[in-house]
C-alpha cells in the first residue's frame, strides 16, 4: 500500500524525533548545526515545513544513523508529493504530458514555463 504524502510527513517527523531523542540531540543543537533559529527546526519536526534532502543526510550523519537515510529520503520524497500527483515514471519527464500537449499547442494559452521550449519547437 503506497503512503499518501500527509501519512509520509508524519512518518518523517517522528522518525526524526526518535531519531533525535535517543541521541539527545535538541531542536536547538540542531539549529545550531543548520545555522537556523530553533523555531525553524521546532516547524520541521513538527510537519509544517519539510527539511531538504541535504539536511536529512547532515542530521543521519549528525546522529551517526546513516542506515536510515533510504528511508527517511523515500519518506521525504513522497512528502513532497501533492495528493494526486501521479507517481513519477522512470524515463524521460513526463513525455506522454508533453506529446499530448504538441497536439494542442495552437489552443494552450496559459502554460507552465517549463513547456515553453516544447510549445515552441510545434510553432517552427
Amino acid at each position: 500500500m503506497a503512503l499518501s504524502p500527509a501519512v509520509a510527513r508524519r512518518m518523517l517527523c517522528f522518525d526524526l524525533e526518535q531519531l533525535m531523542g535517543t541521541a539527545g540531540v535538541t531542536h536547538q543543537a540542531l539549529a545550531e548545526c543548520f545555522g537556523v533559529s530553533r523555531p525553524a527546526v521546532t516547524a520541521a519536526m513538527q510537519g509544517k515545513t519539510l527539511f531538504s534532502r541535504p539536511a536529512v543526510e547532515v542530521i543521519c550523519k549528525r546522529l551517526e544513523r546513516e542506515e536510515w537515510l533510504p528511508r527517511l529520503e523515500g519518506l521525504l520524497a513522497t512528502a513532497r508529493r501533492t495528493p494526486g500527483m501521479p507517481k513519477p515514471q522512470p524515463g524521460p519527464r513526463n513525455v506522454g504530458l508533453l506529446v499530448g500537449l504538441e497536439a494542442y499547442a495552437d489552443n494552450v494559452t496559459i502554460f507552465d514555463p517549463w513547456l515553453v521550449p516544447v510549445l515552441l519547437q510545434n510553432q517552427m
